[in-house]
C-alpha cells in the first residue's frame, strides 16, 4: 500500500458531482429537467475513480480487507426482487443513510442548508416533502438500463431518463401521509391508494402530476411493516403485481455503520461508454462489479473497490491503469486541499483504495453554502 502525489485534477468535478447528487434528495428520482449526472460524466468519473485505484499504489498484491464504506454488490435476494419489480437486474445501485448524514458533524450542516432552500416550479418534490422522506434510516435505489442507446445520449449529452427503469426502497421512514407530499410547484404527488390483497397500499400518481411527467411520475407502495417502495411509471404494473403476491421488500444494501452513502454497479452496463481497443477498454475487461462509498465523521473518506473475474484480469487492468497514469499524469493527480492521503492496493482479484479527506475540507463542509 502506497501514497499518491497531489496536484490539480479535472476528474474531481465529475466524481464530486455524483457524490453531491447522492446526498441531495432531488436525485432520488428523475425530474423533468433531468438533474442527474449525464451518462458520459458518469463514465468519466467511474474511469477516473478506477484510475486512482492503481495510481495510488506501488503495485503488487497485498493483504487487505474490503473497504468498509463501499457497499457490497447486491446479493441474489436483491437482484431477483429488483428484476421481478422492474424487469431487469440492477445495473447500478446506491444507498443513502439520511438520518446518519443529517446527524454527521461535517455533512449534516451542509445537508441542512440544502434542505432549507426554496422550492422551484420544476422540482420533482418540494423541500418540505423531501425532509419528510429523509427521516428514513436508509434509502436504496436500483437502476436498470432499458435502452443502452438512448441512455448513452448519442444525440443528447444528458441521455434519455425514460431509458432507465428504477425502484427505490425506503427503510425505517417515520410515519407520514403520502397524500401530503408535494412537488416544487405545490401539486400533490399521489392520488388516494388502493389496498392490495397483501395489505400493501398502492398510491398511483396524482392525475395532474401524471399528465405533466408521463411515465416518469412515480407510483408509491407502502407495505404493512411501513417500508415504502417507489418506482417509475413504466415499472408500476410489474411492481404492483409483485407486491400483490408478496409484501416483503428486499433486504437493504450492506455497508459499515460509518458509511453515509455509497454505490455499486455492474460494469457490463458501462462498457459501451468506453468501447475499443485501448487502455480504457482493458481496464473494463474482466471486471464483474465495483463500488465506492462515503465515510462520515472526523475520519471521513471515499473508499472503493473493483472486482475482476480472475487475478490475471485484475493484473492486466492494473497494468493498463499504471500505463495511463504514466502517459497522462494529471489524470491521476489529486487536489491537496481536498485529500490528505490516498492509498490503494491489489489483492488477488480485487483492487481497493481509500481517499482520506483533508481536515480543511471537513471544516469547510460545516460552513459551505451550496
Amino acid at each position: 500500500m502506497c501514497s499518491i502525489a497531489f496536484a490539480n485534477a479535472r476528474w474531481i468535478s465529475d466524481l464530486t458531482a455524483i457524490l453531491g447528487r447522492m446526498v441531495e434528495y432531488r436525485a432520488l428520482a428523475p425530474v423533468r429537467r433531468y438533474v442527474g449526472p449525464s451518462p458520459r460524466a458518469l463514465g468519466r468519473a467511474v474511469l477516473a475513480f478506477l484510475l486512482v485505484l492503481v495510481c495510488a499504489s506501488c503495485g503488487g498484491p497485498g493483504a487487505s480487507s474490503p473497504p468498509v464504506a463501499a457497499p457490497s454488490a447486491p446479493p441474489p435476494a436483491v437482484t431477483s426482487w429488483v428484476g421481478a419489480a422492474i424487469g431487469g437486474a440492477p445495473d447500478l445501485s446506491f444507498f443513502v443513510r439520511p438520518t446518519a448524514a443529517r446527524a454527521d458533524a461535517y455533512w449534516g450542516p451542509l445537508l441542512g442548508r440544502v434542505l432549507s432552500g426554496g422550492d422551484r416550479e420544476g422540482d420533482f418534490i418540494s423541500h418540505g416533502s423531501g425532509i419528510m422522506i429523509l427521516t428514513a434510516r436508509q434509502i436504496d435505489m436500483h437502476f436498470a438500463i432499458r435502452d443502452p442507446l438512448k441512455f448513452s445520449g448519442s444525440s443528447n449529452s444528458k441521455g434519455d431518463p425514460s431509458a432507465v427503469a428504477w425502484v427505490g426502497v425506503l427503510y425505517g421512514v417515520a410515519p407520514l401521509d403520502p397524500l401530503g407530499l408535494r412537488s416544487g410547484a405545490g401539486r400533490p404527488l399521489f392520488a388516494p391508494p388502493q389496498r392490495l390483497p397483501t395489505g400493501v397500499l398502492a398510491y398511483p400518481p396524482d392525475a395532474a402530476y401524471a399528465q405533466q411527467y408521463g411515465t416518469l411520475a412515480p407510483t408509491l407502495f407502502v407495505a404493512p411493516d411501513g417500508t415504502s417502495i417507489v418506482t417509475d411509471g413504466g415499472s408500476a404494473v410489474r411492481a404492483r403485481d409483485l407486491l400483490a403476491r408478496d409484501a416483503t421488500a428486499p433486504p437493504p444494501l450492506q455497508a459499515a455503520n460509518e458509511a453515509l452513502a455509497g454505490t455499486t454497479f455492474g460494469v457490463t452496463s458501462m462498457r459501451f461508454l468506453s468501447a475499443g481497443k485501448n487502455d480504457r477498454a482493458s481496464m473494463m475487461q474482466g471486471m464483474i462489479d465495483a463500488g465506492f462509498g462515503l465515510r462520515g465523521g472526523a475520519a471521513g473518506s471515499i473508499e472503493g473497490y473493483a472486482d475482476y473475474a480472475t487475478s490475471d484480469e485484475a493484473t492486466r487492468a492494473y497494468t493498463a491503469f499504471q500505463r495511463s497514469c504514466a502517459e497522462k499524469a494529471d489524470t491521476c493527480a489529486l487536489e491537496p486541499g481536498w485529500f490528505k492521503d490516498a492509498r490503494a492496493e491489489q489483492t488477488d482479484r480485487r483492487i481497493v483504495m481509500k481517499l482520506a479527506f483533508s481536515d480543511a475540507l471537513l471544516r469547510s463542509l460545516q460552513s459551505y453554502a451550496p
